[in-house]
């Protein structure tokens, strides 16, 4: 009654005696060597030139888009910084929220404003400005809250019934 826990596991199979474990070393010189990384050489100054005819990188390219998109938020954000009313909405199977004012709900719930994802936050566009968005980038999430059916029958006026006999 007096055998440890890592005893009884032994004599029932369920754990290896320590002999029979290799010890770390083994599994050390076991392991493939990793790989070492070679250090890229540093491109000479002279061999980037600045003529139109070459053509530019892709990642050169993806940040200039980048920019033209941040330039283009910059430009075009509707978010107030004293908003207080939060807005759910609906983002792939998650809800997320962002803070609004009261007209900006309003502008939201009519589908006169979108949601915009750059860099990790949620900004607020007119809704034609979100879709040059979109052509700028097609990769990019753009949120349009449509509204509701209901809703928009409560804008238009409502036909006259015929009367009831």
């Amino acid at each position: 009654m007096t055998e440890s826990l890592r005893e009884q596991l032994i004599k029932a199979g369920l754990a290896k005696p320590h002999a029979d474990l290799p010890s770390t070393e083994a599994r050390r010189r076991g392991r493939p060597q990793q790989k070492q990384h070679k250090a890229r050489p540093a491109a000479p100054l002279a061999s980037i030139s600045s003529s139109a005819t070459e053509p530019v990188s892709p990642p050169v390219l993806v940040r200039a888009d980048k920019a033209q998109l941040r330039e283009f938020i910059a430009k075009h954000r509707c978010n107030d910084p004293n908003a207080e009313i939060a807005f759910y909405f609906q983002q792939g199977d998650k809800i997320k929220h962002l803070y609004v004012t009261a007209e900006q709900q309003q502008a939201l719930a009519h589908g006169e404003l979108a949601i915009a994802l750059l860099d990790g936050r949620r900004n607020l566009l007119p809704r034609e400005q979100a879709k040059q968005f979109l052509a700028m980038d097609p990769a990019r999430i753009v949120i349009f809250i449509e509204p509701a059916a209901d809703e928009m029958s409560n804008l238009q006026e409502p036909s006259p019934s015929p009367p009831v006999d």
